[in-house]
């Protein structure tokens, strides 16, 4: 009975992170957006107006994208299994997204981010 209790604990508190892990996607630009368009930017390069736009707005086309595709995972892996297939790219994206050098990358992971919040989002 005590297992039992304190797994819903664990379930309640990692379901509440991931749903916050989709808010930080979206306030994560505020501040970052500031410092990678300063001349002392985080990852040596200065972004222009358009790639902050992008690092700004691509998480939103992966969220899309995310969305449709859980559907498949969800009929096939169930709810349990999908949260964690879904988590992976969120926590591996920004990693990669802490030590990236290229605007390149940092626009594709934070593609993977969205997607990833959107899978788990419609779970």
């Amino acid at each position: 009975m005590a297992n039992s209790r304190y797994m819903q604990y664990v379930s309640t508190i990692a379901a509440a992170w991931l749903a916050t892990s989709a808010h930080i996607v979206n306030a994560w630009n505020s501040p970052a957006i500031v410092k990678l368009t300063s001349e002392n930017s985080p990852i040596g390069v200065t972004l222009n107006t358009v790639e902050a736009s992008w690092v700004a707005s691509i998480p939103m086309l992966g969220f899309i994208v995310g969305a449709m595709s859980s559907l498949c995972f969800l009929s096939t892996f169930g709810y349990k299994k999908t949260l964690i297939i879904g988590a992976l790219p969120v926590i591996i994206s920004w990693i990669v997204i802490a030590f990236t050098n290229s605007v390149t990358t940092l626009i594709t992971m934070r593609w993977i981010t969205g997607f990833g919040e959107g899978f788990i989002i419609t779970v």
